[in-house]
């Protein structure tokens, strides 16, 4: 770990956000790596089994680059966010 301190939540938080009606995540964050490389596998398999769009982290740099798509209805919807620098 990086420092002494470290963010992380259980899965168990992504079902109660889907069950007040969020459906897309903005995932980049001063937490987001954390744990490491497998952390953010973790998260994108979990966000993924849940059907959320989400953006701004991914399996490597190309990856996160790309915006989320997702199609809602007749829209398509893209899903950016960025950590600022």
């Amino acid at each position: 770990m990086k420092g002494s301190y470290f963010g992380c939540s259980a899965a168990v938080v992504l079902d109660a956000l889907k069950d007040i009606g969020f459906n897309a995540l903005a995932l980049s964050n001063n937490h987001a790596f954390d744990l490491g490389p497998l952390g953010v596998l973790s998260t994108l398999e979990e966000a993924a089994e849940r059907g959320f769009h989400h953006a701004d982290i991914g399996v490597d740099a190309e990856d996160a680059r790309r915006p989320g798509m997702k199609t809602y209805g007749a829209r398509k919807v893209a899903l950016v966010s960025r950590e600022p620098r």
